[in-house]
C-alpha cells in the first residue's frame, strides 16, 4: 500500500508537471542560498582580518613622518598599528616597512636583543621577495646592533655580507657606509691596517661624489687609526684638512674632531691646548645630550692630567668616569631587563593573535567546505530527479 501510494504520488506530480520543476527550484534555492553564505562571508574576510588599504597606507605615511622627525615613540606606535592589522599578509611592503622601523625604534632605546629579532623577520621577508636592496639595508641595519652590542665580529660578517649585495648595484655611497662601518669595527679589534684600507676605500668614493660629511667622517677614522699607532705627522695632515670644513653646525662630526684634535694636542704634549679644547668639548656634548660621546671626554681628560701630573684635576676627572660609567652600566642593565620584558611580552601577544589567525582560517576553511557541500547536493539532487524521470518513463 505504501509503495502504491508513492507510485501515485509520483504519477500525479509528474502529471502535473510539478515534480522535475519543484526539485530544480529547490536545488536552485539551496543552492544559492549557501552560495550568498559563502559570497557574504568572502566579502566580510578583509574585515575580519583587519586589512584596509586605505587605512595601512595613511599609517605607512604617519610612522615614516614621525620617524624622520625623530618621534620614536609615534613612530612605533604606528608601526605596531600595522603588524596588528596585517597579520597573515607577509608578502605586504607595508609589514616590512614596519617591521624596519620597529628595528629602529628598539635599537635606539638599546633593546638590542628585540632589535635583531624585528630586522631578522625583514630578511626573511626580503629573501621571500627577492629584495636585494631591502636585504642588504637590514643586514648592515643588524650589523650596527652587533656594532653597538661591541661584538664587532659577527657585526663585520652582517656588514660584509651588505657589501657583497651593494657590489651588484650602481649606488656608491651606500658601498661606502659599508666601508666605514667595517673600519669602525677592525679599529675596535685594534687591525689598523684593515681599518685603514677600508677607511680609504670610503674617503676615495666620498671624495668622487664631492660628499662633504663623508668625506670628514671618513677623513676622521683614518686619524683615529694614525693616532692609534702613533703615526702623529699624518694625523696632523688630516686634522688641519677637517678643521678647514668642519662646522658646530654638524655637531657629531664636530664633536669626532674635537676628540681627535684633543687626543693629537695631548699627544705631541700641547697640553694647555688640549685642556681648553677639552672643557669646551665637556660643556658642548652635556649640553646638547650627546651622553655616548662624554665617556671619550672623560677618557682624554684622564689621559691629559696623567700625563700633566695635575693629581687634583685627575682624581675630579676619575670621578666624573666613574660616576657616569656607573649611571651608564645601570642604564644597560635597566635596558636589557626591559628588552627581556618586552621580548617577553611581544611572544604572548604573536602566541594570541596566531590563535585568533587559526580560528580565522578555520572560519574561511568551513566557508569553503560549505561551498563544495552546495555543489555537490546540487549535483546529487539533478541526478536523484534524473533518475525519477528515467524510472517514471520506463514504467
Amino acid at each position: 500500500m505504501v509503495n502504491g501510494f508513492f507510485f501515485n504520488f509520483k504519477k500525479n506530480i509528474v502529471a502535473k508537471g510539478y515534480f522535475p520543476f519543484k526539485c530544480l527550484i529547490l536545488a536552485v534555492v539551496m543552492n544559492a542560498q549557501i552560495r550568498g553564505f559563502v559570497l557574504f562571508f568572502s566579502c566580510l574576510l578583509p574585515f575580519l582580518t583587519g586589512y584596509c588599504q586605505v587605512a595601512i597606507q595613511e599609517s605607512n605615511d604617519k610612522m615614516f613622518f614621525y620617524l624622520k622627525k625623530s618621534e620614536f615613540v609615534k613612530a612605533e606606535d604606528f608601526a605596531l598599528k600595522i603588524v596588528s592589522e596585517m597579520r597573515g599578509v607577509d608578502t605586504s611592503v607595508y609589514l616590512i616597512n614596519a617591521y624596519t622601523v620597529l628595528g629602529i625604534t628598539n635599537k635606539n632605546k638599546g633593546f638590542y636583543s628585540l632589535a635583531i629579532d624585528y630586522n631578522l623577520i625583514v630578511k626573511r621577508l626580503s629573501e621571500q621577495k627577492k629584495d636585494s636592496a631591502r636585504l642588504s639595508a637590514v643586514l648592515n641595519n643588524i650589523g650596527v646592533i652587533y656594532q653597538l652590542h661591541k661584538d664587532y665580529t659577527k657585526a663585520i660578517q652582517f656588514f660584509s655580507k651588505s657589501l657583497k649585495i651593494e657590489n651588484t648595484f650602481n649606488n656608491p655611497l651606500e658601498k661606502s657606509i659599508r666601508y666605514y662601518n667595517i673600519a669602525e669595527c677592525y679599529t675596535a679589534l685594534d687591525s689598523f691596517d684593515l681599518a685603514l684600507t677600508y677607511f680609504s676605500n670610503s674617503l676615495l668614493i666620498e671624495k668622487k661624489h664631492n660628499n662633504i660629511e663623508g668625506v670628514l667622517y671618513a677623513s676622521l677614522g683614518i686619524v683615529d687609526v694614525y693616532l692609534s699607532i702613533n703615526q702623529l705627522a699624518d694625523a696632523e695632515r688630516f686634522i688641519n684638512k677637517i678643521g678647514k670644513d668642519v662646522s658646530p653646525d654638524m655637531l657629531e662630526v664636530y664633536v669626532l674632531y674635537n676628540k681627535s684634535k684633543a687626543e693629537y694636542a695631548i699627544l705631541t704634549s700641547q697640553f694647555k691646548e688640549a685642556k681648553g679644547t677639552l672643557t669646551a668639548l665637556e660643556d658642548l656634548v652635556i649640553k646638547n645630550n650627546i651622553k655616548h660621546q662624554l665617556l671619550g671626554v672623560y677618557e682624554l681628560e684622564i689621559m691629559l692630567f696623567e700625563k700633566t701630573t695635575d693629581w687634583k684635576e685627575l682624581s675630579k676627572a676619575y670621578k666624573k668616569y666613574v660616576l657616569f660609567s656607573d649611571e651608564m652600566k645601570t642604564v644597560e642593565v635597566q635596558n636589557k631587563m626591559n628588552d627581556l620584558i618586552a621580548k617577553n611580552e611581544l611572544q604572548k601577544k604573536d602566541l594570541e593573535i596566531k590563535l585568533i589567525q587559526e580560528e580565522r582560517d578555520f572560519k574561511v576553511q568551513l566557508n569553503d567546505f560549505s561551498g563544495k557541500v552546495s555543489v555537490f547536493l546540487l549535483l546529487l539532487l539533478l541526478f536523484v530527479v534524473g533518475f525519477v524521470m528515467y524510472g517514471l518513463r520506463n514504467k
